[in-house]
This record gives C-alpha cells, structure tokens and sequence, in this order.
C-alpha cells in the first residue's frame, strides 16, 4: 500500500528516501538504503501510523504557519508576534479575571477592562494580518495549500489523494523522529518550515535535558 509522504519524505542521515515497509501485522517508514542493505545509512524506523496521526493532527497549524512566500516574510513574523501576544494575553485575562471573583475592587475591575481591550486590539490586528498574508500571497499558493488541508482531513482519506496533494505543494519532508520535528521544505520557498512531529519515538529525556540548558 502506498504512503501519504511517497516521493517526498526523505532520510535525515543520508537524504535519501524514506519508504514504507511492513514487519508482520506492523508498518513503519525506514530509509530505503538503510532497509535494502545494512551499513549503507543507519536504521532509524518510524511506525508509519503514528507518522500520519500526529501529521494529520497538527497539520491546521502548520498550514496556519506555512511561509506563503518571500514576500511575505516580514509578515510571518508580525503574525507569529501577534499570536504570542494573544497567547499572553489570554492568560492574563483568565488570571484577571479570576482575581476580580476574590477581589471585587474597582482596581482589579479596572484591570481586566484594560487587559479584554488589549487582547481584542491584538486579535483584530492578528486578523489583518492574516487578510494581508492572503493578499499578498498568489493564487496558486493558495490552492496548493488548500488541496493539501481538503486531502489530509477528509474522512476517511484517500491515500493517493493526500500523496497527490502533499507531492504538488512539498517539495520534501525531513523527519527528526528523536527531537519530534518535521521539516517542510515548500515548492514556493527557499527554507523549510519547522513542524511538530510527536511519535513514539521521541527522547523525552534528551530533550528535558535541552530544556534545562536553555533556562541555564
């Protein structure tokens, strides 16, 4: 049976590419050098069901995040910004506004007006932003990535549509299995996109200890 990433998902090691076999009753995505012939590059497996789930899962995100080209750099980064910003935001109206149930003075009361006023301000500059992003980005983007988002969440999927759609708007995938990452590398960029890519076979440790270094 076919893959979702045939053609486009490649080997961190080697470059090479990354195929899907079945061991008995289970399916996993090994480099194809790796499999073929032992020593060739190493042997790194991903259970193939686990690789799909998790990039179906995020993927609303990542077509939220996705460059739509180099003209709109700047722009990603406004909007990556702004949504920090919300994200902070609603944070601190929720604990606002917890305050106000235990302290109903007319400061905290205040607090919180002010808070709801600057995260709706961030939010309507967010959605200007985006309405921008749409503008400026071509048609032909837009479509790709569109046929990307109807293919991957249609229930159930079609494997060959989802390939057929990946394949006309990435150009390849690199899985980091370990660090729980996903590089999208886009027909229409130049740099590709980091994304979330959680498996079993994510370092939960390695990565704690990576954790630690960067608050040191």
């Amino acid at each position: 049976m076919r893959s979702i990433f045939a053609g486009i998902m490649k080997c961190r090691h080697c470059g090479g590419t990354v195929t899907r076999i079945n061991k008995g009753e289970h399916v996993y995505l090994v480099c194809a050098a790796a499999h073929a012939k032992a020593g060739t590059c190493k042997y790194e497996s991903v259970p193939y069901a686990e690789a799909v789930s998790t990039f179906r899962h995020f993927l609303r995100r990542t077509l939220d995040e996705a460059p739509r080209g180099n003209d709109t750099a700047a722009l990603n980064d406004k909007i990556a910004q702004l949504q920090a910003e919300i994200d902070a935001g609603e944070d601190r109206v929720t604990e606002l506004l917890e305050l106000t149930i235990s302290d109903k003075s007319r400061a905290a009361r205040q607090a919180l007006r002010e808070a709801e006023q600057e995260l709706a301000g961030a939010e309507e500059a967010l959605r200007e932003a985006l309405e921008r992003r749409d503008t400026l980005t071509s048609t032909n983007v837009l479509n790709r990535l569109a046929a990307v988002e109807k293919a991957l969440t249609a229930e159930p999927m079609d494997t060959e549509e989802a390939n057929k759609a990946l394949r006309g708007a990435v150009r390849k995938m690199t899985m980091w299995p370990q660090e729980g990452r996903l590089d999208i590398l886009w027909h229409h960029v130049e740099e590709p996109q980091e994304t979330t890519f959680l498996t079993t076979r994510f370092d939960w440790d390695a990565n704690e200890i990576e954790d630690l270094k960067e608050e040191d």
